[in-house]
């Protein structure tokens, strides 16, 4: 295989990587959104931390358990929600590591 055609398919391959972090963020809304515990439950790792900032609130929680219990509580059947990720800045930072916004 030609050094041009490994350039190809490894840049192929972050453009597959980048996609595949883009889905996951889209079905972490959606599950917040839905209030699907259940699927948030099969995204977040048990090692999690977050921090909130929002315009009434700021709250960090870590551990799977904790965050879906304080996401239970904010998103269900009486709360309304929409959220919308547009124009992602990721950067892979390894084959294994990416950093975002």
């Amino acid at each position: 295989m030609s050094e041009e055609m490994r350039d190809i398919l490894a840049r192929l391959t972050r453009l597959e990587d980048v996609e595949a972090i883009k889905r996951l963020k889209y079905k972490y809304f959606r599950s917040i959104d839905t209030a699907d515990i259940a699927a948030l439950d099969d995204l977040l790792t048990d090692d999690i931390t977050v921090n909130y900032k929002g315009g009434s609130y700021h709250w960090s929680v870590s551990g799977k358990q904790a965050v879906l219990g304080a996401l239970k509580a904010g998103f269900h059947n009486r709360a309304l929600a929409q959220h919308n990720g547009h124009h992602p800045e990721i950067d892979l930072t390894s084959d294994s590591t990416a950093n975002g916004l």
